[in-house]
């Protein structure tokens, strides 16, 4: 067992205060420092140090129910046997049925989990995925390798296959993306077509208060319901494959990046997401950073 991390060098600013107080520094002016303070700004707020470069960390933080980052996976082989939780809350997912692999070099010359669209291969959690009931925002990034068919990115549910399952996320045969809940199929369905080959950044919101569930494709609204459709206990949840282990509907693509937070993003905090995935994989998004 191994774990693929590409790990933040936390002694890094240690270092450079280091050099920053040696007398030997201070011989210097202040004004032949300047370029030294940016760069010091530059590693303190950017993000982690890795041998792909300089990566950033996701601008929004609050509420982060779970955090499954492409630097924090545990493989056997090129095997992917856990996706490690980055967030609070330890809900890992394990291979389900049939391991999925690792590719080293994908969205932006990055890690991605890849899901090979055939065979009972999927990841999955078996118990207290429990904290989505209310608000809550997923950003998934994702690119497909095929489109047709019907291909499921993540389903929550109760361990019980058909109206248990109470999120299907999923793209269909059109090129759309679609959600289903609790038994009730299409309650929303994109209007941007989905491309394979190329790295995207989907987001699904369901506010309570408005009520809204809406979907962005690559910073654009791409669908809207003007209801926010309730979810129950859901413990259980699967990634690139469905509750059936049978590898009918799989996901055919790579998954770089899941995050779940329990509430409703903002407008502003949307957009910070969409200019990660722009940073980070190089994903072309419709509004400017």
């Amino acid at each position: 067992m191994k774990s693929v991390h590409f790990t933040t060098i936390a002694l890094a600013p240690l270092f450079f205060m280091a050099c920053w107080t040696h007398p030997l520094w201070n011989q210097q002016s202040q004004e032949e420092n300047n370029s030294f303070d940016g760069l010091l700004a530059f590693l303190l707020l950017s993000g982690s140090l890795s041998n792909q470069g300089m990566i950033p960390n996701p601008p929004v933080t609050e509420s982060t129910y779970l955090w499954l980052n492409n630097l924090n996976i545990t493989t056997t082989g090129a095997s992917v046997t856990v996706w490690n939780d980055s967030g609070p809350n330890g809900l890992d997912l394990s291979a389900w049925v049939g391991s999925p692999s690792l590719a080293s070099s994908v969205l932006n010359d990055l890690s991605a989990v890849d899901f090979p669209g055939s065979g009972a291969v999927g990841l999955h959690r078996t118990s207290g995925f429990t904290g989505i009931t209310g608000d809550f925002t997923v950003f998934l990034i994702f690119q497909p390798r095929a489109t047709t068919g019907l291909r499921k990115l993540l389903q929550f549910g109760n361990g019980s296959c058909g109206l248990q399952n109470n999120f299907d996320l999923y793209l269909f045969s059109d090129n759309t993306i679609r959600l289903d809940q609790q038994g009730n199929a299409n309650i929303l369905t994109s209007a941007s077509s989905v491309q394979s080959g190329i790295g995207q950044v989907l987001i699904l919101v369901r506010d309570t208060s408005a009520p809204t569930t809406t979907a962005y494709l690559n910073g654009a609204q791409t669908a809207q319901i003007l209801s926010a459709p309730g979810f129950t206990n859901s413990p259980q949840i699967w990634m690139g494959t469905d509750c059936s282990g049978t590898g009918t509907s799989n996901f055919d693509g790579y998954v770089a990046e899941l995050i779940i937070f329990s509430r409703a993003l903002t407008a502003a905090e949307l957009n910070q997401m969409n200019c990660y995935a722009n940073a980070k994989y190089s994903i072309g998004i419709s509004h400017s950073c």
